[in-house]
């Protein structure tokens, strides 16, 4: 039987909340529907669902995996480094600055408490 695969942000159905980094930067890169949706239900997005919503760039079959990220890699080397850091950081500036912040309340999650 294939394995399938699943994304989703599972911080609701644990009792742990995320750091306003966290929610910034998942508020612009996500559609804002899609981000809602995901923080504050914890729904599993399948692969399609995935893609479909906005989650990941591309889906592959269990036995296409390596094949495809390999390929997809390879279509990436001259994108990446110095310049894409530079282009992210002034994109994602907004984010980036809460990301530096320190998270405050981590004691107060639920989760951490019930262990």
């Amino acid at each position: 039987m294939p394995r399938l695969g699943y994304c989703c942000l599972p911080g609701i159905t644990i009792g742990a909340s995320y750091t306003p980094g966290s929610i910034a930067l998942l508020a612009s890169r996500l559609p804002t529907r899609t981000a809602h949706t995901a923080l504050a239900t914890g729904r599993r997005y399948g692969g399609i669902d995935a893609l479909t919503a906005g989650l990941v760039d591309k889906i592959a079959s269990e036995a296409e995996v390596l094949t495809k990220a390999v390929e997809r890699a390879r279509t990436l080397t001259t994108t990446r480094g110095h310049t894409l850091g530079e282009i992210e950081k002034q994109l994602y500036a907004a984010p980036l600055a809460l990301l530096r912040r320190p998270a405050a309340g981590i004691s107060d999650q639920k989760i951490l408490q019930e262990n």
